[in-house]
């Protein structure tokens, strides 16, 4: 039997006024090759539970970031915002392992 670990996440977040929801999914759940997902209209973020707890952080920034693309009215395409949401959430998780008094 594998251990896992709890969610980090807390089961909301407000983003600009809006609440959130955070729900925690079975990989199978939210399609294929995806750890998260993010229903701007519907304010909820969904996030494989059987991630690793660092690939768990990383996935609910990365859809936080898209939450943020909405709400600011970005205006980017499908596929920019992806890159960019995909690069800011690696880079700003990865400098906040690095510096924990950081975060």
């Amino acid at each position: 039997m594998k251990h896992k670990a709890p969610q980090l996440c807390p089961p909301t977040i407000r983003i600009f006024g809006r609440t959130y929801i955070i729900n925690h999914l079975r990989a199978n759940g939210l399609g294929q090759d995806r750890m998260g997902g993010c229903d701007n209209v519907m304010q909820i973020i969904a996030i494989d539970k059987d991630q690793s707890p660092i690939e768990e952080a990383d996935t609910t920034l990365h859809e936080v970031l898209h939450a943020l693309c909405y709400t600011m009215k970005l205006g980017l395409d499908e596929e920019l915002e992806e890159q960019v949401v995909s690069a800011l959430a690696t880079g700003v998780m990865g400098v906040l392992q690095d510096n924990r008094e950081f975060a």
